[in-house]
């Protein structure tokens, strides 16, 4: 479906891209962030370190060509950028990206409403431990939000232990092995595009398929009958 937009942007810029501002998104988080942990510094260091380069960068090259450069380059050279010092660390981008994963598939959507009212001051000396106990006790005295963070963890541990249950069921069950494998490679290819920034919304695209699967499994754990899929 979407082939002959990215020819379109290939014919016209000799790019590929969906869009232009992933080179910027990929250069102020992602890479930022690796860099602030490569560095041992705040990620405000990193972020504004990196795109003070890419101004820079710019600047130098508008001035060699004597013409602005337009938006398809800027972009282009804050994904180069990224990826130059991305590869000065390849574990430490490895295991951001894998973390970032994590918060999608395990991410609420419920932190957006937390943030308007408290908003976690982490820092490097925070545990995994207390970013857990704030995760599960945020500090808020609105019980209806605090009400929808409790029910959103309950139905998101109810939806994924369902679909990663229907994974493991489909092993003895050959006709659903190959209903499974017909979605599972387009799952975790969504999931797999989310290592540049791990936030709950990303996750949209596969709920579907993690309600249907979940579902199935539920419906027929508790029927002796009646099977959905």
């Amino acid at each position: 479906v979407v082939f002959w937009w990215l020819l379109r942007n290939y014919l016209l810029t000799g790019v590929l891209f969906f869009h232009l501002m992933p080179g910027f998104h990929f250069l102020n988080y992602f890479a930022a962030e690796v860099d602030s942990k490569a560095k041992k510094c705040s990620y405000l260091e990193s972020k504004n370190r990196l795109l003070k380069e890419w101004d820079d960068m710019i600047l130098t090259l508008e001035k060699k060509e004597g013409v602005k450069i337009d938006d398809v380059k800027r972009y282009k050279m804050a994904w180069d950028l990224s990826i130059k010092n991305l590869k000065k660390t390849p574990f430490l981008a490895i295991r951001q990206a894998s973390l970032n994963i994590f918060k999608t598939i395990f991410g609420l959507y419920s932190a957006y409403l937390l943030r308007k009212v408290y908003f976690p001051n982490y820092n490097a000396k925070t545990s995994f431990y207390n970013k857990l106990k704030q995760f599960l006790f945020p500090k808020t005295s609105n019980k209806f939000i605090r009400f929808l963070i409790y029910l959103e963890i309950v139905l998101l541990t109810f939806f994924l232990f369902g679909f990663f249950a229907s994974i493991i069921y489909s092993f003895f069950d050959k006709i659903f092995l190959c209903q499974i494998l017909k979605i599972l490679p387009l799952v975790v290819m969504l999931l797999l595009l989310t290592f540049g920034s791990g936030v709950a919304r990303l996750r949209l695209p596969i709920e579907p398929f993690l309600i249907i699967f979940s579902f199935n499994f539920w419906i027929n754990f508790f029927s002796k009958y009646k099977k959905v899929l």
